[in-house]
């Protein structure tokens, strides 16, 4: 267009009368170029102001990068393709003062590694000589594999984070570590400490226990035969309620001393299992008949589940025996009168066997369920001061059920009642066993 625009111009330049010339023609072109002009002079005018935003966009996301390399507390350093530093921040300068005048644009890395090895600022023992550690660092530092710790003479340990950049530099990160270290070193020594001490209480316990046991046993037994007047009345009456209670408390404490022993040998890992097939049925009988009468007592009914089909349970009979009082004693001590308690066991879908003990006690609240599954954890209530106790029921079966591969679980609704299952894994159950050799 704009060429037919100067031909018609020189045309009407050369015929000043005008009369080879098609003016209607004319300003339609020239009324064309000038819209064209001003088209591109508008294009021209947006693209400068989208030029401009993305601009200062760019101007204030390096404003920001600048501000965060600079207020990280992390030290900063970008290496370009030749190994010589591009951009560091103030942080970097603060964790080696020792080189601070040598951190700037153009220090090659390999110059900054010399002059911390002849500053002495680090120690090469891990790497020998001064030297050996330089020829490491830079190796680590031209091929990043991860990231390492660098011990300075002061004492302190400096964790470094390098990586490739696009353009074949390197960009790393330097952080102080020895206050982390520090702190680590102090929470281990710690963990050490506690379970030191941990092993010699379950020791000290352990070896007491065993000290107890034997005057209780001669209580116990000198109690019993005083009850039965084996040598002879005793005379005054009041004599063989004494001797009843003197027989009731040494049975009570011996329990205790018997938990407290199985809790510090599994503790300490000195717990052996001795595991036979035994009666699911024969052991729950045993462990009511020996808490029956204590349930009457306090006003409770007892109630046995137990599945005619039930297959034997390869496990130590006196760990599940041990379970399965301690659970009913529980329930019978938390359980009010006219309540009921019901011990009932059945196999479960993936095969293996399930023990349960349920009452209609007070229950536990769910925020007390951690401190009963702790050594010696209790929950105050009318019933538990009324009963006593040290607190091992439930840790201590938990425990012994965990040695069988199995678990406790527990659920519980405050003032309905409270449900125990002891599960044990299909492989000790005995179809499961039998199923399994002659496959």
């Amino acid at each position: 267009m704009h060429k037919l625009l100067r031909r018609q111009l020189r045309q009407a330049r050369r015929d000043p009368t005008g009369d080879a010339v098609d003016l209607d023609r004319l300003l339609a072109l020239v009324d064309a170029a000038y819209c064209e002009i001003d088209r591109e002079r508008r294009y021209t005018a947006h693209a400068h102001r989208v030029m401009a935003e993305e601009h200062e966009a760019l101007n204030a996301r390096l404003s920001r990068l600048r501000d965060a390399i600079s207020q990280m507390g992390a030290g900063f350093a970008i290496w370009d393709a030749q190994d010589r530093l591009a951009l560091s921040n103030d942080r970097l300068k603060e964790l080696v003062p020792g080189v601070a005048e040598l951190i700037k644009p153009g220090t090659g890395f390999a110059e900054l590694l010399a002059a911390e090895a002849a500053g002495g600022m680090v120690d090469p023992a891990p790497h020998g000589s001064a030297a050996e550690w330089t020829s490491w660092r830079l190796a680590r530092h031209r091929t990043p594999a991860g990231p390492l710790q660098m011990v300075y003479t002061d004492g302190r340990l400096l964790q470094v984070w390098e990586e490739r950049t696009h353009e074949g530099g390197i960009v790393g990160l330097y952080a102080d570590i020895s206050e982390t270290r520090r702190i680590e070193d102090e929470l281990r020594r710690a963990k050490e400490t506690a379970e030191a001490a941990n092993r010699t209480k379950s020791e000290f316990l352990a070896n007491m226990s065993h000290e107890l046991r034997t005057p209780l046993n001669a209580i116990i037994g000198f109690s019993e035969a005083m009850i039965g007047e084996i040598k002879g009345p005793l005379g005054d009456p009041k004599y063989r309620d004494y001797a009843g209670d003197i027989l009731a408390g040494g049975k009570h404490l011996l329990e205790l001393i018997s938990d407290i022993l199985d809790m510090s040998r599994i503790e300490v890992g000195r717990y052996e299992l001795h595991e036979e097939w035994i009666d699911v049925a024969e052991a729950v009988d045993t462990a009511v008949r020996l808490l029956r009468a204590r349930a009457e007592e306090s006003g409770i009914r007892l109630r046995i589940d137990i599945a005619p089909d039930l297959p034997p349970l390869y496990a130590e009979h006196r760990a599940v025996r041990q379970i399965l009082i301690n659970l009913i004693g529980n329930a019978v001590k938390f359980t009010k009168r006219d309540g009921s308690i019901t011990i009932d066991a059945a196999l479960l879908p993936d095969g293996g066997l399930r023990v349960r003990v349920s009452d209609t006690g007070i229950g536990i609240a769910e925020d007390h369920m951690p401190l009963v599954l702790k050594p010696f954890g209790q929950v105050e209530t009318a019933l538990s001061r009324k009963h006593g106790g040290v607190g091992l029921g439930l840790p201590l079966s938990k425990r012994l059920a965990e040695l069988h591969g199995g678990a406790l679980e527990i659920a519980s609704t405050p003032g309905i009642g409270t449900a125990v299952d002891i599960r044990f894994p299909r492989q000790r159950v005995g179809f499961q066993q039998l199923r399994a050799a002659f496959i």
